[in-house]
C-alpha cells in the first residue's frame, strides 16, 4: 500500500511537470542539406541547398485552459 501510494504521489508530480510545461515557450528547429547534379536537360543544375528553420511558440491566451490543467493536476 505504501509502494502504491508513492507511485501515485510521482505520477500526479509528473501530471503536474507536465501541465506547467504547456504554460513555457517552445522551441522547434529543423534542416535539411541538398545536393543538386548536373543532368541532360539543365547542366547549369548544380550546387548545394541548405534550409534552417527555427520557430518560437510563446502561448499568449489559451482560454486558461493550461493554467487550469496545472490546478487541476
Amino acid at each position: 500500500a505504501i509502494q502504491a501510494a508513492s507511485q501515485n504521489a510521482r505520477a500526479a508530480e509528473a501530471a503536474v511537470r507536465v501541465a506547467q510545461s504547456q504554460l513555457s515557450p517552445t522551441v522547434n528547429v529543423s534542416g535539411a542539406f541538398g545536393r543538386r547534379y548536373e543532368s541532360l536537360d539543365y547542366p547549369e543544375a548544380k550546387g548545394r541547398t541548405g534550409l534552417v528553420i527555427a520557430t518560437l511558440n510563446i502561448p499568449i491566451y489559451e482560454g486558461g485552459a493550461p493554467t487550469a490543467s496545472v490546478t487541476k493536476s
